[in-house]
């Protein structure tokens, strides 16, 4: 797998063309602060046990060559076991456009717009999960294809296993409603894209017929709606959002098979997010406007949400005790049902900030 860190500036290619036609201007300051992609372990054909910065040949082969000569400052990053996505926005020419002398002078400067905003993906493509408009079985990278929009940006991308996704905003305001995009395997309803709840379709032969979408797919939610936090597990996902009139509502989509939807009417599985009402909770989540929710988790066939005040509730498969509820193995938990009681011995006073899912464990942290 390829391990990637970066810090948080601008990133302007050593090599680029802007940087060689600086050279040939007189200036008095200096180029500081160029952010690294740096990376270690396995990635496609190639390996290295230590941290080594992304050779420039690699973003060149994603399509990434006009943005990267003029200059990009990376985003977001996710991965799963699979694939990764790493969102990019373009920046403006190192120098103005009069100042920059060409290589070529009867061959003006060019440049791209600065402020579009793009991702690349690696890896397993299986399922169509790298939104390169294709899936194939063999293991490749490339840009994420059109289908997204959002004036404000991309604000976070996500991976699932065999899944993509994509949050923008709607403009630059500091609360804009939000737009939610995805992509790879829908067979279980897991994208949210909608279509017919059903046990998994079957070929003339019998066959399970897989759903896959290898493009960004605007997910249906309501105007307005602000995403605050997504999270996928084994073929089920999670999302956090808040209403216009400032309540928050925890959605679910995906298979229901050990009750990861907290949804009992749901026999196998849900296309479309849909609300876990606070009447569901045992016991009842209390206003979200007294004790907001902090954010909700996924993972295996589990899923969890916490509040400011440090309670937790928890659903879907504790076959292993990983929802934590009554300390316990249990087969399946099929509403949210708190789980504070059973951790507050360990806790010893402090709260829940972070629940990770790991299929068969859960991690937490406290503060």
């Amino acid at each position: 797998m390829m391990s990637i860190w970066t810090r948080s500036s601008p990133l302007v290619g050593r090599n680029s063309k802007v940087l060689r036609r600086c050279n040939r201007c007189f200036h008095s300051g200096r180029i500081q602060h160029v952010q690294r992609l740096l990376w270690c372990g396995s990635v496609l054909d190639q390996s290295s046990s230590t941290l080594k910065e992304v050779p420039k040949d690699w973003l060149l082969a994603m399509g990434m060559q006009e943005d990267v000569e003029q200059g990009i400052s990376f985003g977001s990053l996710a991965s799963s076991f699979s694939h990764s996505l790493l969102s990019y926005t373009t920046l403006p020419p190192a120098l103005p456009v009069q100042n920059v002398i060409p290589q070529d002078e009867s061959e003006p400067p060019r440049t791209n717009p600065a402020g579009l905003h793009k991702v690349v993906a690696i890896g397993r493509n299986t399922f169509g999960e790298l939104g390169s408009g294709f899936s194939s079985q063999e293991s490749t990278w490339g840009m994420v294809g059109a289908g997204f929009e959002g004036a404000g940006g991309i604000e976070t991308v996500r991976c699932g296993l065999g899944s993509s996704w994509l949050l923008t905003k709607t403009s630059k305001d500091k609360d804009a409603s939000s737009l939610l995009y995805s992509f790879g395997n829908h067979t279980s309803g897991q994208l949210g894209v909608g279509g017919i709840s059903r046990p998994y379709a079957q070929s003339e032969g019998g066959e399970p017929q897989l759903e896959l979408y290898s493009s960004p797919r605007r997910v249906p939610i309501e105007d307005d709606i602000v995403i605050e936090s997504i999270s996928s597990g084994l073929d089920h996902t999670v999302i956090l959002v808040r209403l216009p009139n400032g309540t928050q509502e925890v959605r679910t989509c995906g298979i229901n098979t050990d009750g990861q939807l907290g949804l009992p009417s749901v026999q196998f599985s849900l296309p479309s997010f849909k609300s876990i009402q606070p009447e569901s909770f045992q016991p009842p989540l209390p206003p979200t406007e007294e004790d907001p929710i902090v954010g909700v988790a996924a993972g295996g066939d589990s899923s969890a949400l916490w509040t400011a005040s440090g309670r937790i509730w928890c659903w879907g498969n504790s076959e292993y005790a990983q929802a934590l509820v009554g300390g316990e193995p249990i087969d399946r938990i099929d509403v949210p049902t708190e789980a504070s009681s059973s951790v507050a011995s360990v806790l010893q006073g402090a709260k829940v900030v972070d629940v990770k899912f790991g299929g068969s464990f859960v991690v937490l942290l406290d503060v």
